[in-house]
């Protein structure tokens, strides 16, 4: 009698703790997957990292817009800085920008002529660079850039009159006169290159190679003496003028036969 009592009280009172888990363990749960809901999803590192910009955004400076004023010279920097990375496809392209940007840019055309020469394509620099000479007519570097075209296409009469043109627009152009006295050289006339390395090293006596070129010169009109000086002189500016050195040596083994 008395054990049936204790359970008629004790059975109503787990029911009750029962039920009080179970509810509780329902509200954790409901009040769980309300906060997962409400709470943003954080982007993995993969999706916060940004896309490689295309190939002519690679630039280190910032690319121009076609409302800058200026844009076609900032075409022209970035065209330079491929230029002087040995990237000559997207320095091609930026030239080609600052020249479209600008028909009468004559700098930009020169630097695709240096460009094309130094692919050596030789027709597309000869192009360009007359292009540059067409917008500016007294552009002496594009002359002399045409001048070394024609030579390398062995045009000589071309590229003759191409470093005089040079010349006439700046007298003062030493690589010119230097060019010119090559030419003249490379067809047989020692005596007229001869006096083309003179006026160049007048304006710039500190180019060793002028120097050395003044020596082969003299060497071919054998004047022994003035070769050995220019030679000499080549080495006072370049210790280590290999060739100069060279040239020096056969001399004197000539003076002993």
């Amino acid at each position: 009698m008395k054990s049936r009592t204790i359970k008629a009280i004790l059975i109503p009172v787990i029911s009750a703790v029962i039920s009080g888990v179970v509810l509780l363990f329902i509200g954790q749960y409901l009040s769980s997957s309300k906060s997962s809901e409400s709470v943003p999803v954080k982007p993995t590192r993969l999706e916060e990292t940004k896309k490689e910009p295309a190939r002519h955004d690679a630039s280190a400076s910032h690319v121009p817009t076609s409302s800058d004023p200026e844009v076609h010279k900032k075409y022209l920097a970035q065209g330079n800085q491929y230029y002087n990375l040995a990237d000559y496809d997207e320095a091609i392209h930026y030239y080609k920008l600052a020249a479209e940007t600008k028909p009468d840019f004559a700098e930009a055309f020169f630097s695709l002529g240096n460009v094309y020469h130094k692919l050596k394509n030789y027709d597309k620099a000869v192009y360009y660079y007359k292009r540059a000479v067409e917008v500016q007519p007294e552009y002496a570097e594009a002359h002399s850039g045409l001048g070394r075209t024609y030579n390398n296409l062995r045009e000589f009469d071309k590229a003759i009159d191409s470093f005089k043109k040079a010349i006439a627009c700046n007298p003062q152009y030493d690589k010119a006169y230097r060019s010119l006295g090559n030419v003249y050289y490379n067809t047989g006339k020692y005596q007229l290159a001869v006096d083309q390395f003179k006026r160049a090293v007048e304006i710039n006596p500190q180019s060793a190679e002028t120097y050395f070129d003044l020596g082969d010169a003299y060497r071919q009109l054998q004047d022994w003496s003035a070769a050995a000086e220019a030679y000499q002189q080549c080495l006072r500016l370049d210790a280590n003028h290999a060739q100069a050195q060279e040239r020096l040596r056969e001399m004197k083994e000539l003076s002993k036969q």
